[in-house]
C-alpha cells in the first residue's frame, strides 16, 4: 500500500483540541462476562482520548510528537483514620495514558492492597474513601 502521508500535519494540533474526560464505561451484555460492544474511535471527532484498556499496549511507547493520547498524572495518599488520620503513605503515578477506571484495575488497586497488607493491622477491614 502506497501512503501520502503530510508531515506537517504531524506537528499541528491545537491545545482546544484535547479531550479531558473520561471516556464512558462499556455497557456489559446481559451474563455480564464482556462488554456488549467493542471499544472504537469515534469518527469524526477530533481530541486526543484516553486509552481504555481494549485499546491499551503496555509494550508501546506512548511518547511521540505529536500525542496521540491523553498524558496525564495522579497524586494519591493512604491514610489511616484512627481517631485522626495518620498518612501512611502517598505517591504520584506520572505520565499515564490508560484511562483512570483502566489504570486502577489494572495497577493501583493491587498496588494499594499491598501497601495495606504491609502497613495496617491483618485482622482488620478497610474501606476506601475517594475524595
Amino acid at each position: 500500500t502506497n501512503l501520502d502521508l503530510d508531515i506537517s500535519q504531524w506537528y499541528t494540533y491545537n491545545e482546544d483540541d484535547l479531550d479531558y474526560r473520561t471516556s464512558d464505561p462499556p455497557v456489559f451484555d446481559n451474563r455480564g462476562a464482556s462488554p456488549a460492544h467493542a471499544s472504537q474511535p469515534q469518527r469524526g471527532r477530533l481530541g486526543l482520548p484516553l486509552l481504555q484498556l481494549a485499546d491499551w499496549d503496555p509494550n508501546l511507547p506512548y511518547d511521540g510528537s505529536p500525542p496521540t493520547c491523553i498524558h496525564y498524572s495522579i497524586e494519591w495518599k493512604l491514610l489511616l483514620k484512627k481517631g485522626r488520620l495518620v498518612k501512611l503513605t502517598n505517591d504520584t503515578e506520572q505520565n499515564l495514558v490508560l484511562a483512570p477506571g483502566a489504570f486502577w484495575d489494572q495497577t493501583l488497586k493491587s498496588k494499594l492492597q499491598q501497601l495495606l497488607a504491609k502497613k495496617t493491622p491483618r485482622n482488620k477491614c478497610y474501606e476506601p474513601d475517594e475524595t
